[in-house]
């Protein structure tokens, strides 16, 4: 068998994987973690299966309104780098059915899309950062406990288990 149908094929599931972590990624900060129970629902009432944050009925309306200015601020900054993610994704599996395969083109919408990346987590570490910063001890556990439920697992024998 040739390399280049391989090399084609593997690169084409990568860019799968990727733009399904991706997807994944995008809905549990934007439209948030629904399925496992909403992290600051607006209300204490609200919808979810009650594995989020169980100290929410503690937050004060201070903290509610702070919390969903930085929800809003977040989503504002990120939105672009979605848009421009899912493009990119769209142009590299564009160029990936071409023949001859681009090389050149395909590393350089791998670097951006490498770079924008890494941008889209600096601002969810600093949104996250500003997030604990309102939070007292106790509601900050809940976060991080309700955060690293609704992360992968890297491996069975992850020490942070």
């Amino acid at each position: 068998m040739k390399l280049h149908p391989l090399v084609g094929v593997l690169i084409f599931l990568t860019i799968v994987n990727i733009a399904a972590v991706d997807t994944y990624v995008y809905y549990q900060i934007v439209h948030g973690p629904r399925a496992m129970g909403d992290v600051f629902p607006s209300d204490p009432g609200a919808e979810g299966t009650g594995q989020g944050i169980t100290a929410v009925s503690r937050l004060d309306s201070a903290q509610r309104k702070e919390i969903a200015k930085i929800k809003t601020m977040f989503k504002s900054n990120t939105g672009g780098i979605f848009e421009r993610l899912k493009v990119l994704d769209d142009e590299i599996y564009d160029l990936i059915q071409r023949d001859p395969v681009p090389q050149d083109a395909i590393d350089e919408r791998l670097r951006e899309l490498s770079d924008l990346r890494l941008r889209r987590s600096r601002i969810a570490v600093n949104t996250l950062l500003e997030t604990r910063s309102l939070l007292t001890r106790e509601q900050r556990g809940e976060l991080f406990k309700a955060i690293f439920r609704t992360r992968p697992r890297v491996s069975s024998t992850d020490p942070r288990r």
